[in-house]
């Protein structure tokens, strides 16, 4: 067994050990209900082991185990001494027969969602390419290519590193057609749904099969042996370029294109003939016996051929000749392949070779959603090359990973234009696959035979979410998706996490640092995304309230496991240490809303009363646009004495207080939905307009819910919120930032009502901390900039009242002037939340009292 190649701290207590040993065998399960469905090797042992002895399956699961630990954590996580308890539940799952037990229905769901998924990728990934952002990754290859100190090692090739479905191997695929591009997709065997699929020799050996296979050698010797590969592979491009021009002699400029088309797509005839060579005992000229040439001497051999190749193109040497990407390079870290001398993995005996090929007209890509950046990037400290480690200088000289992948790029020439689409079309998810990440759109607009469907597709970001952890901790990518988390990035538990979201649940990489030591990671507006997270919420939340018996569950009963469970664990995370505590009145206050809105889209939904557009109810007696400031306290619900009350009347639009109704109802109004059904998972969607009246019921104690919906604007004679609000809607499934005063705009508010999100308010906007985009719409109309409103939320940390006015209009200008009357007459809402949440440091002193005795005198803090 391998030997652990570094320690992190995290790890290496025997507390962290059993909580990552928990971790592990909690994924290995899953990831082993997969693997015996579709890896023939694992199945013919389940079938032919109907009853194995326990020292058998133990035989057969470790290896396994160890190397999935391995791979997740850096570090091999030992299986358990004992491991009669937990492997007890992993034999139930596992070590039965098809024949009499047949798999789960949710592993039998994955695996037919990853079938039908994986042939709409593939014809996804055929299609062309949408957006340019390849230039940027070609300008950046080119940057590194002429700097000064290129010709040092490890200089000569960068790490992608991204999320599931961002376009890494598109992007490179592209670069193909304007570089001479040598493609090698080192795809693992048992990853049968992938697509690209893996790179084949011409014996059905696959070509990860050759960089794993170590041929009892030294770090030195197989680094050679993966030279003289690559050497390989550039006499035969070269070889073709020069059989190219004799019968193309004009056609430089499509040589790249053209012998792209020529290799073709991976495990094609012309590229398995192009392995098989590069992995034949056929020697190559002037490269025999490499253990015996010197460093100096190799390089310059190397040089020469590559000067040949570059002689045929007639480069100028203002980007590389040739370029090599390696697809899935994270499999080329799964094996140490030396067998003396240091331990090295296949990925870092093949950065060594590079490092032969420094100075030349080459350079590497390595691709991989694996973001541990101390396997596939390290800092120089950190860094496995004595020659790196030794040195004394800053670590400029290292290339910071590429990360710059498409993001919003649509196949049509604007991603939506303002006025043309309905609020139902607005709100589904068909719409809403356009934003973000490219995988799901392409997913659904390249099925020419419609077997993709949009719940399909769903279920897919769903199963990509899902994070195999301890119970609280599998929310984690689910909310952090949602409300925007942010992670600690002092703590390494918490920069291992974000790194390990990455890899395994759809996190994006923002940026790494020249230093490589940590990365930004974070979810953008992405809401297809986020309405996949928002229905495995609800899936945990309804096992949880059923105590995972599979029960149907009452609506308020699941209501009420959302509001204990959500606040706990976040509370449990920062506890940890895990995520940044930053504002944290705003994060209770994203909190807040969202589970205001979540639970109003349930108990609409279970009550049968999801709210239909009506008559426009925008018929106010003045042009000024009414505020709704909602800043009652439990002390103080509806007189409201707290806010501002300017004097200047309608000429302007100020936050005035409301005048409130308090008369006593003996039952509520007959538009209240009393939520007694129970809720079909595959009829909610939490992307559909929601009526505003209805969201306020849901954030507002009933005991005052009416007190508010009964106001009245106080600068001008106008209708109740209740009516003025009648035909208002909020679409949101996640928050945002804003980064400047643009967001608190109608034109800003109608983008983000577009992508479904709400908006956190940036520092700098001093008056609004939150708001939520809100429309007015009759039936006939579609939205636009002049349909939009907001619910604008100022969150004050304070133990008392302060005086609050919220005035957009005079602040941010928020509404846009229209021709149409009507449009100058829009209503919003202010709420002001007093969560009287205080930092330690600027708590108040407990009060202190004096007590005299005979002897002295005591202090008591009270």
């Amino acid at each position: 067994m391998a030997t652990k190649r570094s320690h992190s701290p995290e790890t290496s207590s025997p507390s962290k050990r059993a909580k990552y040993q928990d971790l592990t065998l909690d994924s290995f399960r899953e990831a082993l209900i997969l693997i015996r469905n579709s890896d023939p090797k694992t199945r013919t042992f389940f079938l032919n082991n109907d009853d194995p002895s326990r020292e058998d399956c133990i035989t057969f699961v470790k290896p396994l185990y160890e190397q999935l630990s391995k791979e997740i954590f850096d570090e091999i996580i030992p299986f358990p001494s004992k491991p009669e308890a937990h492997f007890l539940s992993i034999y139930g799952d596992l070590f039965r027969t098809d024949r009499d037990h047949p798999p789960d229905r949710h592993s039998a769901r994955i695996l037919f969602d990853r079938t039908v998924v994986a042939e709409a990728v593939k014809t996804a990934w055929l299609s062309d390419y949408i957006g340019n952002r390849h230039l940027l990754l070609l300008r950046y290859i080119e940057q590194i290519f002429t700097s000064a100190d290129f010709s040092r090692a490890h200089k000569n090739y960068l790490v992608i590193i991204q999320g599931s479905g961002t376009g890494k191997s598109r992007i490179v695929d592209k670069v193909a057609e304007v570089v001479l591009t040598i493609p090698l997709v080192l795809r693992a065997d048992d990853d049968k749904p992938g697509y690209p699929a893996g790179d084949i020799t011409a014996e059905n050996k696959s070509v990860l099969a050759f960089f794993h296979d170590s041929e009892n050698g030294t770090e030195d010797h197989i680094s050679k042996r993966y030279l003289l590969f690559l050497l390989k592979l550039i006499r035969y491009a070269l070889d073709w370029v020069r059989s190219f021009k004799a019968k193309h002699p004009n056609n430089l400029d499509s040589i790249p294109l053209d012998w792209k088309n020529h290799i073709g797509i991976s495990a094609s005839a012309a590229r398995q003939e192009m392995f098989k060579y590069a992995v034949s005992d056929t020697p190559l000229q002037g490269f025999k016996n490499l253990e015996n040439i010197a460093e100096a001497d190799l390089c310059e051999k190397a040089g020469e051929l590559i000067g040949e190749l570059r002689n045929e193109l007639r480069h100028d040497r203002s980007r590389p000749s040739i370029i090599f990407y390696f697809d899935e390079a994270h499999n080329l870290t799964s094996k140490d392949v030396t067998t003396s001398g240091a331990q090295r993995t296949s990925y870092q005996c093949l950065c060594k070779a590079f490092t032969f090929l420094r100075n030349t007209d080459v350079f590497g890509v390595f691709l991989s959603t694996y973001s541990r950046l101390s396997i596939l990037a390290p800092s120089r400290k950190k860094h496995w090359s004595d020659r790196l480690a030794k040195r004394q200088e800053v670590d400029f000289d290292l290339n910071a990973p590429f990360v710059e992948l498409p993001f919003d790029c649509w196949k049509e020439r604007f991603l939506h234009e303002e006025g043309k689409d309905s609020i139902d079309k607005i709100c589904s998810l068909e719409f809403k696959m356009r934003f973000g990440r490219p995988l799901f759109w392409t997913l659904m607009n390249n099925d020419s035979e419609n077997t993709t469907k949009v719940v399909e597709i769903l279920d897919y970001a769903r199963h990509k979410l899902r994070f195999r952890a301890e119970d609280a901790d599998r929310l984690l990518p689910l909310l952090a998706s949602r409300i925007d988390l942010t992670f600690e990035s002092n703590r390494d538990e918490a920069v291992r996490l974000d790194s390990l979201l990455v890899a395994t649940s759809m996190r994006t990489v923002y940026s790494v640092p020249q230093h490589r030591e940590y990365l930004r990671g974070g979810y953008p507006s992405e809401p297809f995304l986020s309405e996949a997270a928002a229905r495995e919420i609800l899936a945990y939340m309804k096992k949880t309230a059923s105590f995972g018996d599979g029960n149907p569950v009452p609506t308020e009963k699941v209501v009420q496991t959302y509001n204990s469970t959500i606040p706990r664990v976040i509370n449990h995370w920062l506890n940890r240490g895990l995520i940044e505590k930053g504002q944290r009145g705003e994060l209770v206050a994203r909190i807040l809303l969202t589970l205001a809105h979540d639970a109003a889209i349930l108990r609409t939904y279970a009550a049968g009363t999801l709210s239909q557009v009506g008559p426009s109810s925008s018929n106010h007696e003045s042009d000024t646009h009414p505020a709704f400031p909602c800043a009652g306290t439990p002390d103080d619900p509806g007189n409201l004495s707290h806010v501002s009350s300017p004097s200047h009347k309608s000429d302007t639009h100020p936050a005035f207080p409301l005048e409130t109704h308090t008369a006593d109802q003996a039952e509520p109004p007959a538009d209240i939905p009393v939520s007694t059904g129970l809720v079909e998972d595959k009829h909610i969607s939490f992307s559909r307009r929601l009526s505003v009246i209805d969201f306020l019921r849901s954030l507002i104690p009933p005991e005052m819910i009416e007190t508010v919906l009964n106001a009245r604007p106080r600068n001008m004679k106008g209708k109740t919120l209740r009516e003025a609000f009648k035909n208002a809607y909020v679409n949101f499934t996640h928050f945002v930032k804003a980064g400047d005063a643009f967001a608190i705009t109608d034109d800003g508010a109608y983008v983000f009502f577009v992508r479904g999100a709400a908006v956190q308010g940036h520092s700098t906007l001093i008056s609004i901390d939150l708001y939520i985009p809100v429309v007015f719409l009759d039936e006939s109309e579609c939205p636009s900039r002049w349909s939009m409103s907001g619910i604008f939320i100022q969150v004050k940390n304070c133990l008392d009242k302060k005086f609050i006015s919220i005035d957009v209009q005079k602040q941010f200008s928020f509404f846009s002037f229209s021709e149409k009357r009507s449009h100058n007459q829009r209503p919003y809402i202010t709420i002001a939340m007093e969560l009287g949440i205080l930092p330690r440091d600027e708590r108040p002193d407990p009060p202190v009292r004096m007590e005299k005795t005979s002897e002295k005198a005591n202090v008591i803090l009270t």
